[in-house]
């Protein structure tokens, strides 16, 4: 892969058991298994020239290795490789990853979780409402209908490296965090029985902390 782009192994290969029972895939829907990943681009607040820096290229955060969940709008050019469907996902459209091998069994837990770069984790708070369209807001929010978007909160879980290289970001894993807009991490659980609502947030995003 070029760029920020990563190479992702959508399809699980077939397992069978000594038995010759074929064991189910357990992969989920926009989810992954990065198997390449891109050099990064140049993501910097200076151009160059004259008494600035040089722009800066900035890795690809994610690791090979990783599996992610992305965005369910994201522009995957999906194609087969030694037999398995593959795909090229955007770095941008990475919402979070996590270490498979800390979760062979079920979905993860979401303290694994790991914000890619210019975004955050968070659980968001219980009182948080959502619409039919699947947007998360708060109480208040949700009755003031004011305008520049409602305004939700939460934990944050992970943070992810700055979106401009050589910065660093303002938050920090256990804040409570103000955002507008987000993706949600849809995680299931045992019977599809879990209550906590986790989303992946762009710190640009992020409005106040506590």
């Amino acid at each position: 892969p070029l760029a920020s782009y990563l190479l992702v192994r959508l399809g699980e290969p077939e397992k069978t058991t000594k038995a010759g029972i074929v064991l189910p895939n357990r992969q989920r829907p926009n989810e992954g298994d990065v198997v390449a990943v891109g050099p990064g681009e140049v993501r910097s607040a200076s151009t160059g020239g004259v008494g600035g820096a040089p722009p800066a290229v900035a890795p690809v955060a994610v690791p090979a290795g990783h599996r992610i969940l992305y965005s369910s709008y994201a522009q995957v050019t999906k194609f087969e490789l030694e037999g398995l469907e593959h795909g090229l996902v955007r770095e941008d459209d990475v919402l979070a990853s996590f270490d498979p091998s800390a979760a062979a069994v079920g979905p993860p837990e979401p303290s694994s979780l790991l914000a890619p770069r210019g975004r955050v984790v968070v659980r968001v708070d219980e009182q948080s409402l959502e619409t039919e369209d699947g947007l998360l807001l708060s109480a208040g929010a949700a009755k003031e209908g004011g305008g520049g978007g409602a305004i939700s909160a939460g934990i944050v879980l992970s943070v992810g490296k700055s979106a401009i290289e050589g910065e660093e970001p303002e938050l920090a894993a256990g804040e409570r965090v103000y955002f507008r807009y987000g993706d949600e991490i849809k995680l299931g659980g045992a019977g599809g029985s879990r209550r906590e609502k986790y989303m992946s947030v762009r710190l640009a995003n992020c409005i106040a902390k506590v």
